[in-house]
């Protein structure tokens, strides 16, 4: 059948492809006349066309059909420079004939699709560059190093900004160890806002949102030499929104005829606010809301400076060095007539350092204002090594002691005087002036003009010089610490290390990706988001939004937006785990776990999780929580609301709150006193610490809502906690209460109690196993981060627990005080607790057990505040 219909084919094309002619020739064969013999064959010719046309007509091959075959492929590409040239102008016509046969909106839309760019060489041209990175910030924004970092580390898209997560290459034990050299931090995305204005008006702005131990009208801070740790809220000491610093600018008018005070009064000063970007939302809503409850709209003005304020942190031994090798002052910057150079207070602080080893050595919260020339001129930048010669004879000894001792006395002496000087009295130099800023990008020099310098030298690889040409680029150093993190005063625990002391390097927007490569050739290591996490948990200080509990970032990071455009941490977690297979995933509901993906925060302080929390557990009807309940000893204690159902949980991270929550956790001399003590009369010195803090605020601080009894039964305390013995705790594992009574009774037998206690390691009872992840009534907290401390080499964890949580262990301690020091005993070996118990901190310690949510094991911790 198939040969038939072939043959008829071949006939259809034989037909129109024949040639008509003539049947007689009008032609004489003797003589030949051109004209005649072109009209007798006209005939043949006419019909010879006839038949190229329908022959054409009839071909149903295409250009690409009719390539030679060793160029024919199954799957031909459209690209018509693939064509040989003789069929390049038959392949274009049959691609406009089958353009003009699509529909209207197929070819308006090929029309609208920009054409693919050639070839690598075009593409590459800066112009094109510039195009290509524009379209794909297209709803996010770049840093300024972002290039750089693409090529190193992976990255992520977070409050609408492309930052490094992680490098791409192992880093956590490798950037702990580079902890005595230097590691920096790109923290451009930090937000900045400016708020100018009146300086009265400035501070009753501020009084009435944020939380500060320190006074915002103190000289140390108004004269812009210090920046100011502060904790921001909504108008409640409740309702936390996250920390933050601020940096006093100075004041932008000056009157001599007036006294100081008057100048304080009526000058016009700038406040520069620095928090993380995931308050943002948050913190000008605040901002704006207070101006309109202060009426203070036309005389105080906000403004968002993200753009145009870029900064990077640098941590590590080494820091200073790394800064001292990469910074350099202008020689001819602030030149008397005579020609001497006038070096600013800044400047002779900053010499000074150089014989510092440490930052930690540098007051916390000091700010210079330093313009540094531009570090290509030196690129690339060798870290200096503070090594000297040694002396050896006792006048070279002598004479270096003295020297020291000299420089030292300098330092301190600089700092006594640029720490008592007048507001009006600080040298500035332009780094918030954004005017200023761009007229010096604009002037900056292009990297051809430096190396067409650069060719010009006698010898190769010479650094370049500074000429008046170049530019000074204006710069502000902060010495960074703890409480600039968590926005109030740090107590650094005595197991843990101090990891993220340093300095924050601020500079206007397009010059720190020059300072950036600088840092990094003269020996910093770059790190990213979460290895500046866990340089937090190593310090033990909460980082934000992860361990900001109850907070509005909080909320967001682990549930999400409200919009649902971004997935929380918790909505990953579960889903990850409901895609396993039955027999692949955990069995929380068989080992106790209600909730084994988030912190049940409200369960601690006796109240209901909202609804859209219960579908991540298994808690989502009454008959599961009862048939939970059942599994464990019915006869412990239950939290039971005793306050108001309707004040929602908060969380305690004022300075002079923990300070007395931390006495108050201190044992009292005499064991009998205990039972006098009910949770409202330990709570007694908090709420006297409350009143106090209440007369001593002004007018503009009283819309404060400071915290009543019944309040305080529904707050939390941030914890922190370290293992007795070994294990590593987890995120959402539960902190309760240590079952004395049944494990004392063992003897200790000088092994390790992981073969005795079924608390540690699992009984051998099967019943004991069951009950390993303690009920709701025992548990008085919850881990919020965990993991293994190489500060501390144990396991270590920053966790939360209700304050009502925090009177039972203490009440346990003071009661059972003895069974409690013999379970520590039975935990840990003899050597190590005879030696810490000679040091004298096991009788003024807390110890807690921590299960983590797979229930199989329950270890002893030691719980600080």
């Amino acid at each position: 059948m198939d040969n038939k219909r072939q043959g008829k084919k071949f006939t259809k094309r034989d037909h129109y492809r024949q040639i008509s002619t003539q049947s007689q020739a009008n032609v004489n064969a003797k003589h030949i006349d051109v004209e005649k013999f072109v009209e007798t064959r006209a005939y043949e010719i006419t019909a010879m066309q006839q038949a190229l046309e329908s022959s054409k007509k009839m071909n149903n091959a295409r250009a690409f059909q009719t390539l030679p075959r060793h160029l024919r492929r199954r799957a031909a590409s459209h690209n018509v420079k693939r064509v040989p040239f003789r069929l390049r102008a038959k392949t274009i016509l049959e691609q406009q004939k089958s353009a003009m046969n699509k529909s209207p909106a197929a070819s308006k839309k090929a029309e609208e699709k920009e054409q693919p760019i050639k070839n690598r060489r075009h593409r590459r041209k800066g112009s094109v560059l510039v195009k290509e990175y524009t379209r794909r910030q297209q709803g996010k924004r770049w840093l300024e190093t972002h290039i750089w970092h693409t090529k190193r580390m992976r990255m992520k898209e977070k409050w609408g900004i492309m930052i490094a997560e992680t490098p791409n290459d192992k880093s956590h034990r490798a950037i702990y160890k580079a902890l005595h050299k230097a590691i920096i931090h790109d923290t451009s995305y930090t937000k900045t806002v400016e708020i100018k204005g009146p300086y009265l008006d400035i501070v009753k702005l501020f009084s009435g949102i944020c939380i500060s131990e320190r006074d915002l009208t103190s000289k140390m801070y108004t004269n812009g030499t210090h920046i100011i740790p502060l904790i921001l809220c909504k108008k409640d000491i409740r309702k936390v929104i996250g920390p933050a610093n601020g940096i006093w600018q100075n004041f932008l008018e000056n009157d001599n005829s007036k006294s100081d005070d008057m100048v304080v009064d009526s000058q016009s000063s700038s406040f520069y606010l620095r928090f993380h970007p995931g308050m943002n939302e948050q913190v000008m809503f605040q901002l704006g809301d207070q101006l309109r409850v202060m009426a203070l709209q036309d005389v105080v003005s906000v403004c968002d400076k993200s753009l145009k304020i870029m900064s990077v942190d640098i941590y590590g031994a080494k820091a200073t060095e790394l800064l001292q090798s990469v910074l350099e002052f202008s020689p001819n910057k602030n030149q008397n007539d005579s020609g001497s150079k006038k070096t600013s207070i800044s400047e002779k602080i900053w010499n000074c350092l150089r014989n510092v080893s440490d930052s930690k050595s540098v007051p916390e919260g000091l700010v210079l204002q330093l313009e540094s020339i531009d570090p290509r001129l030196k690129f690339p930048q060798k870290m200096k090594s503070k090594k000297s010669n040694v002396p050896k004879t006792p006048d070279a000894i002598k004479n270096h002691e003295d020297m020291v001792n000299k420089e030292y006395g300098d330092t301190i002496e600089h700092l006594n005087n640029y720490f008592g000087m007048a507001p009006q009295d600080i040298q500035t130099n332009g780094v918030w002036s954004t005017g200023y800023c761009k007229q010096l990008l604009d002037s900056k020099k292009s990297e051809g003009e430096l190396n067409s310098r650069r060719q010009n030298l006698l010898i190769p690889g010479t650094k370049l010089e500074y000429t008046k040409e170049d530019i000074s680029i204006p710069i502000i150093l902060v010495r960074r610490g703890p409480s600039h993190i968590i926005g109030s005063s740090h107590e650094q625990l005595p197991f843990s290390r101090d990891c993220i002391s340093g300095w924050t390097f601020i500079c206007p927007s397009g010059f720190v990706l020059d300072f950036w490569k600088s840092f990094v050739f003269a020996g910093g290591r770059a790190i990213g988001l979460r290895e500046h996490a866990m340089l937090c948990f190593e310090s033990l200080i909460p980082y934000f939004p992860e361990c900001w509990a109850l907070t509005e970032s909080y909320n967001e990071y682990f549930f999400g937006s409200k919009d649902g455009k971004t997935l929380g941490q918790l909505q990953t977690e579960y889903d990850r785990w409901k895609k396993k297979p039955a027999s692949k995933k955990e069995n929380y509901m068989k080992k106790g776990v209600t909730s084994p993906f988030y912190p049940l925060l409200y369960k601690l302080v006796g109240l209901e999780e909202p609804q859209e929390h219960l579908k991540y557990s298994f808690m989502n009807t009454d008959q599961k929580e009862s048939q939970l309940d059942k599994s464990f000893n019915e006869s412990e204690p239950k939290i039971i609301a005793k306050s108001d159902p309707t004040i929602d949980p908060w969380m305690i991270v004022s300075s002079f709150e923990l300070e007395c929550i931390r006495k108050m956790l201190k044992p009292l001399e005499n064991q009998t006193q205990y039972s006098d003590f009910s949770f409202t009369k330990w709570i007694e010195p908090l709420m006297q610490k409350c009143d106090q803090t209440k007369n001593s605020l002004n007018e503009s601080m009283s819309i404060y809502s400071l915290p009543s009894q019944e309040s305080y039964r529904k707050s939390l305390v941030r914890v922190s906690l370290l293992s007795v013995s070994r294990g590593t705790p987890t995120s959402n594992a539960a902190i309760a209460l240590p079952e004395i009574a049944k494990d004392v009774n063992n003897d200790f037998d000088g092994e390790s109690s992981d073969e005795n206690s079924g608390l540690v390691s699992g009984d051998k009872n099967p019943e004991s196993k069951k009950r390993l992840f303690p009920n709701q009534g025992s548990t008085i907290g919850y881990v919020m981060g965990g993991d293994f401390s190489y500060s501390s080499s144990k396991g270590a964890a920053i966790g939360i627990c209700s304050l009502e949580g925090l009177y039972k262990i203490w009440m346990m301690h003071g009661v059972n005080s003895k069974d409690v020091l013999d379970l520590v005993k039975k935990t840990r070996k003899p050597k190590v607790y005879n030696f810490i118990k000679s040091r004298k901190t096991i009788d003024d310690s807390i110890f807690v057990e921590v299960c983590n949510v797979d229930g199989k094991t329950r270890r002893l911790y030691s719980l600080y505040v």
